[in-house]
């Protein structure tokens, strides 16, 4: 471990690199690496985010009476009433360069939040080369969640939950493979939520468990994700959209309830194979219209703390003691809100989008 993160403090991407995959392999084993190959090797592409993306603008301009032309490389252009506006997946043209660049730097996000009066974790951000103030992050508030600095989105490299110090040391050199720096901050207990706002009002919220696998008696944890990335991709993106990767925030997850990669669960028992809830797919994920009472507040003021018109914002709820930001996404995945258990619980974001996205000027337009 201290060769790894000797070869990781000296820089250099394909030193982080060599560092990161010795640390993953060291903690899954040979087996376990060749599970994690064959779990991406299963996963589903890009190509069905785009697809499903597709199906909602689609969506969208039927219900808007706009017309839709393909662009090709997933770029729309929607017209109605002499008005267009081009879209590509879930990225449109609202917010300013300057709000983006803003959001997208986690410490100046969080000063404007905390100026705001919202609670935010605490953290900071190091090198494997001093690990020293996460160190004391860790002893002070007991479980921490290491993510790389750079911000790559979608849970990756991102490590839950860790509790002494070296795991510390092994989720900080697997993060630093995305940039080098690292970001350590609290592990916030309470039920999470995931607020899409837009123009200072909520369009809806969803709240997710963590990935799960249900064992069938046979198969191994290791397996069951590869046939559950084998299924996301035959869904044609219907049925989630990221793939399950067997890193160390899985591994930790199943240590921590006594379990490892290559255990095989009980016929129908349900096992969590991560703590970080980005990959879960609509079985875990519930949805609604809108947001409930002070959870509404905290996320409309968090876009507004930051000047963003469209955002997803993040959010714990402690019991008894208020909510804590996360995080705020400025090009957040749309596809979230109709990706639910529940038909009836699936909100069609993109149809409030496209509304707000034609009643804008045509950018083409002279002033």
């Amino acid at each position: 471990m201290r060769a790894a993160l000797a070869a990781s403090a000296r820089g250099g991407r394909p030193l982080r690199y060599a560092a990161s995959e010795a640390v993953l392999r060291a903690a899954l084993g040979p087996r376990g690496a060749r599970a994690a190959r064959q779990a991406v090797a299963a996963a589903p592409g890009p190509g069905l985010r785009r697809r499903a993306y597709r199906t909602a603008w689609e969506d969208a301009a039927g219900a808007a009476g706009a017309a839709l032309e393909d662009l090709g490389h997933g770029l729309l252009r929607l017209t109605r009433g002499g008005r267009s506006v081009q879209v590509r997946d879930g990225i449109v043209p609202l917010d300013d360069p300057v709000a983006l660049a803003v959001a997208g730097d986690r410490e100046l996000a969080h000063e404007a939040l905390r100026r705001a009066g919202l609670a935010v974790p605490r953290a900071v951000r190091c090198t494997t080369a001093d690990l020293g103030p996460a160190r004391r992050l860790l002893a002070e508030t007991g479980r921490v969640v290491v993510k790389p600095a750079a911000g790559t989105g979608a849970g990756t490299a991102v490590t839950c939950g860790v509790g002494t110090p070296d795991e510390l040391v092994r989720a900080a050199v697997y993060a630093a493979r995305w940039g080098g720096d690292v970001v350590v901050e609290e592990q916030v207990q309470g039920e999470e939520a995931r607020v899409l706002v837009l123009d200072g009002r909520p369009l809806g919220t969803v709240r997710r468990r963590p990935p799960e696998v249900v064992g069938d008696g046979r198969s191994t944890v290791a397996e069951l994700v590869v046939a559950e990335n084998a299924r996301r991709t035959a869904a044609g993106g219907a049925a989630g959209l990221l793939p399950l990767t067997l890193d160390l925030d899985a591994v930790a997850t199943l240590r921590r309830a006594g379990r490892r990669l290559h255990g095989v669960p009980p016929a129908g028992a349900v096992w969590p194979v991560k703590t970080a809830v980005n990959q879960a797919g609509p079985a875990q994920t519930a949805g609604e219209r809108g947001a409930v009472g002070a959870l509404a507040g905290v996320a409309t003021a968090a876009a507004g703390a930051l000047g963003l018109r469209l955002a997803a914002v993040e959010v714990v709820q402690r019991p008894g003691s208020g909510a804590v930001v996360l995080e705020v996404n400025s090009t957040p995945g749309l596809h979230y809100h109709w990706q639910v258990a529940e038909d009836s619980e699936a909100v069609l974001v993109c149809r409030d989008l496209l509304d707000a996205l034609l009643r804008q000027p045509d950018r083409r337009e002279s002033p």
